[in-house]
């Protein structure tokens, strides 16, 4: 792939980033990254899921599938007895690259990336803040260095060392590196424009794809054929940090309705066992989807 000096005023560029960051800016959003790395121990390069043991560090996850996949999750604050908490919902209807993306997403809200990227900056929080945690969430999963480095090897392996590609071409390495970052198709792309690997007709090949019928039909079938069993899977799980032991605690010491414990059992399809007063978090579960 050729860097290009007209693809930023493509159609494609305006539609994935309305507004490119500076090179000071990104600096300063890696350094965050660096930090919440650190500080919760993860050292291997390429987090994937475990970008949801990061969120689950600072707030609670609430896994719930909606019939809306337009919907990857969002992020809010509730003050619950005195005590503000911080709540993510991630939808599990779509798949887990999606949601993967959707976690690191939410988590640079939980850190208040956009905001400390804009007071430092002086940008509008309404224009830029979107464009900021998507670029957190694409330095945190997809670091620019190991990025170019798994192209590089693709670009050598299986196209001959050419950086000139095939439409079958973009679209095999665009699955492989979702496979190997486990991110969704628009979050390669992107990152594709953000470290300046795309030419102008590779990009319009990927937009016309992305609005045809049929990609999400040719991208499972370059990973069924290539063997990568994680992507594509929707979970469907309904799960949420805390809730089976509150529940728990709220069954035993009836601090809310019957009707609402059983309406939060069946949404959730929690089982429960014998519960002990010590409320012993083994003697409840939540019942895996079929």
């Amino acid at each position: 792939m050729i860097k290009g000096e007209n693809y930023i005023l493509s159609l494609f560029w305006r539609l994935i980033m309305k507004r490119p960051l500076n090179e000071e800016i990104v600096s300063e959003i890696i350094k965050i990254v660096n930090r919440e790395r650190d500080d919760l121990g993860i050292t291997n390069d390429i987090v994937r899921d475990d970008v949801f043991y990061l969120l689950d560090y600072h707030c609670i996850i609430l896994y719930y599938p909606l019939a809306s996949e337009d919907i990857n999750g969002y992020h809010i604050s509730k003050y619950i007895n005195g005590e503000k908490k911080e709540f993510v919902f991630i939808n599990t209807e779509n798949t887990t690259e999606k949601q993967v993306f959707a976690a690191a997403h939410e988590l640079g809200h939980i850190l208040k990336v956009d905001e400390t990227i804009c007071n430092m900056f002086n940008l509008s929080y309404k224009e830029y803040a979107e464009d900021i945690v998507n670029r957190f969430a694409a330095e945190l999963l997809m670091p620019k260095g190991i990025f170019t480095k798994k192209l590089n090897w693709f670009l050598k392996n299986y196209n001959n060392g050419s950086d000139s590609l095939s439409t079958v071409r973009i679209l095999e390495l665009t699955v492989y590196l979702m496979n190997e970052f486990l991110v969704e198709y628009e979050a390669i792309i992107r990152r594709f424009f953000e470290i300046n690997e795309l030419k102008e007709n590779e990009a319009d090949i990927l937009l016309k794809l992305k609005e045809a019928n049929e990609l999400e039909k040719i991208l499972k079938t370059i990973a069924k054929t290539a063997n990568y069993p994680r992507l594509f899977i929707r979970s469907r799980n309904k799960s949420m940090s805390e809730l089976v032991e509150s529940i728990g605690k709220a069954k035993v010491n009836n601090s809310i309705t019957e009707e609402k414990i059983n309406r939060l059992i069946n949404r959730f399809e929690i089982v429960f066992g014998d519960i002990s007063d010590d409320n012993k978090s083994d003697t409840y579960t939540l019942k895996a989807d079929e």
